[in-house]
């Protein structure tokens, strides 16, 4: 944890707030004039609870993340749930950052509310993030990837949500049976059921085409074809029964995906599913 000569309330937090307000030139210059373990550079922000260097490294500023590590920043220091500095940067910085701070802690320990990895947070980016979970992927235990979160959650699952195919991709490039087979803790879902939910069919396809099943059930028995019709995703139903999905499935409380589509009232979904059990039955 953090040293508690670094958190003394009250105390003047000049280059805290110079990193606050974004004046990193400023900040820069001040850095270049203290000496090693000088006392400022301990400083935490009250509010977010991140240390001088976890701010540096949230924007991305690598210039000052260096000299602040050269006057003796130490990279591991953790926020009170357990955070470094490569977590933070695994959400909000590029690669070569991450690289530096990986090369320097150990980013194998889990941290932050969901007991996640660095990984997990690089996965869950939206857009972009491929280099940076490489880079991960690269330091990390062989055994990352199978790592679960808190709510059971392999890295995975969580970037199906985010919808990121390229890092869907790079995940399922190793290991990928056991990660298509893993499901989130709460509700049994899959990966394919996770999109299913999202109506996010290019990302069925990629997780179809790399061995996912179709038939897969969560822990109301419910398939992602159950999941389609529940939304009523034509696109999605039109994919699933392209991939020979079973209509068949009943789920916990004896429901076909046709019927779960008819008592929701997805008047087309209804259609696509009686054209396709009349194929698949």
């Amino acid at each position: 944890m953090m040293a508690e000569s670094s958190c003394v309330s009250g105390s003047p937090q000049p280059l805290m707030s110079l990193a606050l307000s974004g004046e990193w030139t400023a900040l820069e210059q001040k850095l270049k004039t203290l000496e090693k373990e000088d006392p400022e550079i301990f400083q935490i922000d009250e509010e977010s609870g991140l240390s001088l260097l976890m701010v540096a490294v949230r924007e991305s500023h690598q210039s000052i993340i260096e000299r602040l590590l050269e006057l003796g920043v130490n990279p591991s220091d953790k926020t009170k749930d357990g955070r470094s500095a490569l977590h933070i940067a695994a959400a909000h910085s590029k690669e070569e950052i991450v690289k530096l701070l990986a090369s320097k802690t150990d980013p194998n320990l889990p941290a932050g509310p969901n007991d996640q990895l660095p990984l997990h947070y690089a996965v869950s980016r939206p857009a972009g993030g491929l280099r940076v979970t490489q880079t991960l992927l690269q330091f990390s235990s062989k055994d990352a990837r199978l790592t679960p979160d808190k709510d059971g959650c392999l890295p995975l699952l969580l970037a199906v949500e985010a919808g990121n195919v390229l890092i869907v991709r790079e995940l399922l490039s190793n290991q990928s049976e056991p990660q298509l087979r893993a499901v989130k803790a709460a509700n049994g879902d899959t990966a394919l059921h996770i999109c299913c939910r999202q109506k996010d069919v290019e990302m069925a396809k990629v997780l179809v085409e790399f061995g996912a099943n179709p038939d897969s059930q969560n822990n109301e028995w419910q398939t992602p074809l159950h999941i389609a019709a529940l939304e009523g995703d034509e696109n999605m139903l039109k994919f699933l029964y392209h991939c020979k999905s079973s209509p068949n499935i009943l789920d916990k409380m004896d429901r076909t995906p046709l019927l779960i589509a008819a008592e929701r009232g997805h008047t087309s979904a209804v259609e696509i599913l009686t054209e396709g059990s009349s194929h698949l039955c």
